[in-house]
């Protein structure tokens, strides 16, 4: 079989992770890949790397017009079994190729985002188009809520996203998790950022983006820094629309020294594993896969319960939930596992137990189960 993956996006996110990762582990399942995505992207560019056949299109202007084109020349050219589109622009260029009658290649869709689809004609068409085989929700959170929209139900199922362990024993010093203590105070991050030893170093990994809601994470720091926590909080990753909202919050707070927005960094297995807490504040989560990372490396977890978090993080069982927007009740959460060893000590184990449920390769064994649907006899 051969898919041909289809992706609009600019940045590299979870999306773009989770379709590295099947790029990697689908040749072991006799299945062939290609890409079709906007050019000058960190996607291109793993393609290139990785020697993977792939398309390009001009992502400005016109970018659903020249991403269509674009498609038609990629399908002449690998001939795919099967389409892939893993965002809603992606699923529009492919929709647009069928509704034109430019190919009748089967497609397949991930669904990421954890809020209902459009009420408008051309959306209900989109998602409900007989070229439309299936519809993967990252989450049972956005299966419920695309539900009532999708006329065939059986269209419609989970695959949770994946983690790489690989990615955090790159060499004898990281394969031992969580870090000791020392190990923590002669980190990367802490000596780069001139943190004090016997400061907590409290952050997340996530782009700058609104639905992150940084707002309640700063919120969050300055009820604790009201009582004289000892801690720096990092905000680690790509600016995607907030950053200067940010920069704002921050500087109008009490302590703005201890904030800290070191960008996007590639070199998140040696970092992650240095914080002491990951505090997690979405307002809507698809179902956030660096939780993933942050439970593989033995970080103890405070998170809002927003989408389809809480099919990763159970509450009191590898992580604490709080509601979304709850400044008060994260802080609470936040002071709760710095202050219990034994209760952090309990979260981390069975984090590290539960994670292996969420491996790249059974993510991409369900992928490979959606896929050969359409050719069973």
């Amino acid at each position: 079989m051969k898919v041909l993956h289809l992706s609009s996006a600019l940045t590299w996110r979870g999306g773009e992770q989770q379709l590295a990762y099947l790029l990697e582990e689908l040749p072991a399942h006799k299945v062939q890949n290609a890409v079709l995505c906007p050019q000058g992207t960190p996607l291109h560019k793993y393609c290139l790397k990785h020697d993977i056949p792939h398309e390009t299109f001009k992502p400005k202007p016109f970018k659903k017009w020249n991403g269509l084109l674009a498609l038609k020349r990629a399908c002449q050219k690998e001939k795919p079994d099967l389409l892939h589109a893993h965002d809603s622009h992606s699923h529009s260029i492919a929709w647009l190729a069928h509704v034109s009658k430019l190919l009748q290649t089967p497609l397949v869709i991930s669904r990421r985002v954890d809020f209902p689809i459009g009420s408008n004609r051309l959306s209900r068409k989109k998602y409900n188009h007989p070229g439309l085989k299936k519809i993967i929700c990252v989450s049972e959170a956005i299966r419920k809520i695309i539900a009532p929209q999708i006329k065939d139900p059986q269209k419609i199922c989970v695959v949770h996203d994946g983690m790489d362990p690989a990615r955090f024993t790159t060499d004898e010093s990281r394969q031992s998790y969580p870090l000791s203590p020392e190990q923590k105070k002669q980190g990367r991050l802490r000596q780069s950022l001139g943190i004090p030893e016997d400061h907590f170093l409290i952050g997340k990994v996530a782009a700058l983006a609104p639905h992150k809601d940084y707002p309640t994470f700063v919120k969050t720091a300055e009820l604790l820094l009201r009582e004289n926590l000892p801690a720096h909080f990092l905000l680690i990753g790509r600016d995607d629309g907030c950053r200067r909202e940010i920069e704002q919050l921050i500087s109008q707070s009490r302590q703005p020294e201890r904030f800290h927005l070191p960008g996007f960094r590639n070199d998140i297995p040696y970092i992650l594993p240095e914080l002491d807490l990951f505090l997690f504040t979405s307002k809507t989560e698809g179902l956030g896969s660096s939780l993933l990372d942050a439970l593989y490396c033995g970080v103890p977890i405070v998170s809002t319960a927003a989408g389809g978090i809480p099919e990763i993080i159970q509450h009191e069982k590898n992580g604490l939930l709080a509601p979304v927007g709850d400044a008060t009740a994260l802080a609470r959460s936040v002071k709760r596992l710095l202050e219990e060893p034994a209760l952090r000590n309990k979260l981390v184990k069975q984090g590290r137990e539960m994670v292996k449920a969420f491996s790249k390769a059974e993510m991409t064994r369900k992928t490979v189960e959606v896929y050969f649907n359409f050719f069973l006899p």
